[in-house]
């Protein structure tokens, strides 16, 4: 039963499956969870940060280096780890190795490039 401004009491069913149709009822714990769970599924592979090695981690094909992340434990690494590493680069953990995503040598930063750093012939102004 649950009051209302007008101080009727009402009745509401509560259910155990959520049925986005039905706005009347209420949702027991256990059917948030298992919505949410079904609803966020996809994201599991979903890149997420995890902060900074405190390590150095080589870009070669096989490194399985551990991080050593304060909070962190590799062994319970999953594919979309991503950690900043060797103070400039971006790492993300395919699930066999830490792969290179890139490093600030990739980027530019709006005001640095000059026209030298444009080829003659890329017609850009």
């Amino acid at each position: 039963m649950v009051g209302s401004v007008e101080g009727k009491i009402t009745t509401r069913t509560f259910v155990t499956e959520i049925d986005t149709t039905n706005r009347d009822s209420f949702a027991t714990v256990g059917a948030i969870i298992d919505y949410v769970t079904l609803m966020t599924a996809g994201l599991t592979g979903a890149m997420h940060f995890v902060g900074e090695a405190t390590v150095n981690i080589p870009n070669t094909p096989a490194n399985r280096i551990d991080p050593h992340i304060n909070g962190y434990v590799f062994s319970n690494a999953q594919p979309g780890d991503v950690i900043l590493a060797n103070n400039a680069q971006e790492f993300v953990w395919t699930g066999e190795r830490w792969r290179l995503l890139g490093d600030e040598g990739s980027y530019a930063i709006k005001g640095s490039i000059t026209n030298a750093d444009i080829a003659t012939e890329a017609n850009i102004d």
